[in-house]
């Protein structure tokens, strides 16, 4: 009996603590309840939700990868989004969350049954540097790390990935020029470099276009040396902006066309991408 008794005050307590608790309301029992009996693809939704348990404001961008569609026409109506980025980030403009999707069943980017691919998450040091990358499969299971480190200067000088394992895979080292600009990068695996990447800016300091020389389409050139003239650029982007200077599209090439000349009109073009901004 006195079990009993006990039992039926404890439920009144709760169900008068669920009353006057600011941070409950029926609403968000009822939300709660159907979410719990609802199944749910994995999806969009999910993985554009910072892995945090605070309150920050967040805001998330888009990055739209394009293709020709059937026509095989750049720029044209049936262009498709091939994959999708979404980009979580703080008030302050700092990453939290990078997610890689694409379309369901319904064919259509952007809804509710997206397929999520892939995910990176984001941790900063006191100083509010970026100090790791971790990077998870749609399951959310570990692929790789990237740990970075910097100059006195506080720029981004390398980054060292590790696979799952911990076992280091590549690392990345950046040059500056006197003007504190990124103008080269060079990957390695193991001490080989694989690829590099230099970049050229507008009279602003707007990065414009980036080129690359990968070691597996003879990035070294017929003397077989790195950074020398004879190195052969194998792929180029083109970086776009609108009047206020924010960056508005991208193109990735893949050859230089008839010409053999890069940025010129007949390169041929792999895939552009379209940012789009939430503000």
């Amino acid at each position: 009996m006195k079990n009993k008794i006990f039992i039926f005050f404890t439920m009144v307590f709760v169900g008068l603590f669920l009353l006057v608790s600011p941070r409950y309301s029926f609403s968000q029992m009822k939300d709660f309840d159907e979410e719990r009996l609802t199944v749910k693809k994995t999806g969009v939704s999910d993985l554009a939700t910072p892995m945090s348990n605070d309150e920050t404001e967040v805001l998330i961008d888009k990055e739209l990868k394009y293709v020709a569609g059937k026509d095989a026409v750049w720029f044209t109506n049936d262009d498709d989004i091939y994959h999708y980025f979404l980009i979580v980030h703080d008030s302050g403009g700092k990453v939290l969350k990078k997610s890689c999707n694409k379309a369901g069943e319904d064919t259509v980017p952007l809804t509710s049954d997206d397929i999520a691919q892939d995910y990176q998450v984001f941790e900063y040091a006191e100083d509010g540097l970026l100090a790791k990358e971790t990077s998870f499969d749609a399951k959310g299971k570990k692929k790789y790390t990237v740990s970075y480190s910097y100059d006195e200067n506080g720029r981004k000088n390398k980054t060292v990935s590790h696979d799952a394992k911990n076992k280091k895979i590549r690392y990345v080292e950046f040059s500056y020029d006197a003007n504190g600009l990124l103008v080269k990068d060079a990957e390695y695996v193991e001490k080989e470099i694989e690829k590099y990447h230099t970049f050229e800016y507008d009279e602003s300091g707007k990065l414009i276009r980036m080129m690359e020389c990968h070691v597996k389409e003879n990035g070294k050139g017929f003397d077989g040396v790195w950074f020398t003239e004879d190195d052969v650029v194998s792929s180029t982007k083109e970086l776009f902006y609108n009047d206020q200077g924010v960056k508005i599209k991208e193109n990735k090439y893949i050859g230089a066309g008839l010409d053999g000349k890069w940025f010129t009109e007949d390169d041929v073009l792999q895939y552009y991408v379209l940012f789009e901004y939430q503000e």
